[in-house]
């Protein structure tokens, strides 16, 4: 499992950690989106090139019936 706390300070909803935030670094940055959603692409560019500025990854979590993550990475050629 992983441990999650605000993502205030990083402009998402939340970090995850993977293991105790006392002593690990989150991992993902996760960024709560309704089901159906469709986000701008300077929006998800944005989130995604933030949470690669501070080492993490961005998961938008699409919530429904339960909750479905999409995991976005920066790739430059």
């Amino acid at each position: 499992g992983v441990i999650s706390k605000t993502g205030f300070k990083y402009g998402s909803h939340f970090r995850a950690y993977e293991g105790d935030p006392e002593t690990h670094h989150a991992k993902y940055l996760v960024h709560v989106v309704p089901k159906g959603h469709r986000g701008a692409w300077p929006e998800i560019s944005r989130a995604v090139r933030l949470a690669h500025g501070v080492k993490k990854q961005i998961l938008f979590g699409e919530v429904g019936h339960g909750v479905r993550y999409v995991k976005l990475e920066r790739v430059r050629p």
